[in-house]
């Protein structure tokens, strides 16, 4: 985004852009604890919790 691009606009997209994340994160953990077991489930926790050890590195 070009720097003349106010502010406020800027900010509004990244936090329309977090709440979307979060939604559907919140969504994948509501379908995982419905239809995973519970061994599947600290599985998939392992796997995406060194995912976003990896992401917050870059």
């Amino acid at each position: 985004m070009s720097d003349k691009f106010p502010l406020l606009y800027k900010e509004m997209i990244r936090d329309a852009v977090e709440d979307e994340r979060q939604r559907c994160v919140d969504m994948f953990v509501k379908w995982g604890i419905e239809n995973l077991s519970l061994c599947d489930l600290e599985l998939l926790e392992h796997f995406v919790t060194r995912w976003l050890e990896v992401e917050n590195e870059r």
